[in-house]
């Protein structure tokens, strides 16, 4: 029993952030629908975030999205996901660092989508476009991609080309994966923008921080003197 709370008080010191999100996932899930089953309309249009909002100045539903989870399915894949990746990615690195990726791509890959997809299809007037721009997201996905990202540049060869050669093919299947065409197909595409922008973000943040790391070691002037 003493191994058992030496091994949670470790957990808590090394991994507060992921923890912390876990619990506050479960605790907004619970607020929201105790049963876990599928979420309301209601709460996507009260705290999701459509591009829309960015031109609105909204912007503190860029925040509030993400503690929104739509479904059971969803929950198991987010709290295993963070639970394993993000952990990894805190307990390697640091809780700062585990936070500044997390939050970091998942803003960065909400204002991609917006800017740089759904302003430039709504402004060419596209219906697409119109219904891009209107749709409401919600969920964590986005940041736990970036800090798979950020984990898979981190992995030792030959393991880090196994693991990203994999997230890059599941990130092209799911542009290629047949989808009945409905009004829903904007949520898709903008899902698919955002999860590759946080993973190339991520991915990119380690492999620099792994070369800032790389040259430091490599500095004569770090090496003990004899």
């Amino acid at each position: 029993m003493p191994g058992g709370f030496a091994l949670l008080r470790g957990c808590i010191n090394k991994i507060p952030f992921t923890l912390g999100t876990l619990a506050l996932l479960a605790v907004v899930g619970i607020v929201v629908d105790p049963g876990f089953r599928v979420l309301s309309d209601a709460w996507v249009h009260r705290l999701g975030f459509a591009p829309t909002d960015f031109f609105h100045l909204r912007w503190h539903r860029l925040f509030t999205s993400l503690f929104l989870i739509t479904d059971r399915r969803s929950y198991a894949q987010a709290f295993l996901t963070i639970g394993i990746v993000v952990g990894a990615l805190e307990w390697h690195t640091t809780t700062r660092e585990a936070a500044l990726v997390f939050w970091g791509t998942h803003l960065a890959a909400i204002l991609a989508e917006t800017l740089f997809f759904a302003a430039p299809l709504t402004y060419w007037g596209t219906s697409f476009g119109e219904r891009l721009f209107d749709t409401r997201d919600v969920g964590v996905s986005a940041a736990y991609m970036g800090c798979t990202g950020a984990a898979c540049a981190l992995l030792p060869n030959p393991w880090r080309r196994i693991c990203t050669a994999l997230m890059v093919g599941f990130i092209t299947y799911t542009y290629l994966l047949p989808t009945h065409v409905s009004y829903h197909t904007p949520l898709r595409w903008m899902a698919n923008v955002a999860h590759t922008v946080a993973f190339l973000l991520g991915y990119f943040w380690a492999s620099r921080r792994a070369s800032r790391s790389t040259k430091v070691m490599r500095n004569p002037s770090d090496l003990p003197h004899p």
